[in-house]
């Protein structure tokens, strides 16, 4: 069963999400044995996700980890039983098919470039490997396939892509590991507007893969508007706090922190949070922090209720503040 994995005489159990309990064994008694200790088998529960290994009564093997998910080889195999994990390397098939077969319609030819190569200025170290050839020499492993861009498109590829194996040895973040797959395009003589419409099309094709929602024509913003906006260069549009300009709305406003920068040249910039006056002052005290800690000198906020305005800066702001900063009661 999904469940269930024999591999003579040993027996390994993967329960599902509800706790499962086990009162016996497979033609012979078993014994227990795990990470935390030697038990009888007995009346056992195990909790969600946790698999055990099973021995024959009076015989001795090597202990095994009980935690689904570790880099050992048997849990491995585990691990790739289960749905979601299984489902998510079909999809993975499924967009690099539907890759390879937008970029053919559309006139561009799959390039493999070699994977052992010359090391190139990137933005991360590189992974090297000796070379038995050539004594006290390396290969780098690619972090892009830079240096055979110019090769291909001088000798005549003025179209195509590559899904590129990159390696980086840089410490981890959200979208990114050490070695990862990136869909790389390279085509000559075109302007920024053709690249616009490919790639729009070729998300647009993915995204009906996936069965996600992605209409036509993606909506298109400036390096600086999406900077004034957002206070990022590929901000997260689901995201609903965007940075206002509120250097008029607060141009009489009797404040010295404020009048001094606006003084200076600077602006008034902040934004809205819908319903943020039921935070308490620890929750503000906690944002206030996270401020500081990318390198802001304080954090200015107001609370607005029917009865007024009040924190920091809100016994600063009369009624006309308020209306023309487009802020109501309860934010």
């Amino acid at each position: 069963t999904d469940s269930c994995l024999f591999l003579s005489p040993l027996v390994f159990l993967q329960p599902r999400d509800e706790p499962v309990r086990l009162t016996g064994g497979r033609r012979n008694t078993l014994e227990l044995e795990r990470l935390r200790g030697l038990d009888r088998l007995g009346r056992l529960a195990l909790g969600p996700r946790e698999y055990i290994g099973l021995v024959r009564l009076g015989q001795v093997y090597r202990r095994l980890p009980v935690l689904l998910g570790s880099h050992h080889v048997v849990e491995g195999v585990l691990d790739l039983r289960r749905r979601e994990l299984q489902q998510t390397l079909i999809l993975r098939h499924k967009l690099i098919l539907a890759t390879r077969n937008y970029m053919d319609e559309h006139g561009f030819i799959e390039v493999e470039t070699p994977i052992l190569t010359k090391a190139t200025p990137e933005g991360a170290r590189d992974y090297v490997v000796p070379s038995r050839v050539h004594k006290g020499e390396f290969y780098a492993l690619p972090q892009s396939p830079q240096i055979y861009k110019q090769i291909l498109m001088v000798a005549g590829f003025d179209r195509y892509f590559q899904m590129a194996r990159c390696f980086r040895d840089e410490d981890l973040r959200a979208d990114r590991q050490p070695e990862f797959t990136q869909i790389d395009v390279e085509a000559s003589f075109v302007e920024a507007e053709d690249i616009l419409v490919l790639m729009e099309g070729l998300m647009a094709r993915l995204s009906e893969v996936a069965e996600i929602d992605a209409s036509l024509p993606f909506p298109r913003l400036t390096w600086a508007e999406a900077m004034d906006r957002f206070g990022s260069d590929r901000p997260d549009l689901r995201f609903g706090l965007e940075i206002e300009d509120w250097t008029e709305a607060t141009a009489s406003l009797d404040f010295g922190i404020v009048r001094s920068a606006v003084t200076a040249g600077g602006r008034v910039r902040g934004f809205r949070l819908s319903g943020g006056a039921r935070l308490s002052r620890r929750q503000i005290e906690a944002i206030e922090n996270e401020a500081k800690a990318t390198g802001a000198p304080g954090l200015l906020w107001a609370k607005c209720t029917e009865e007024g305005a009040s924190g920091p800066i809100g016994k600063f702001l009369q009624p006309e503040h308020v209306v023309s900063m487009g802020v109501q009661a309860g934010d």
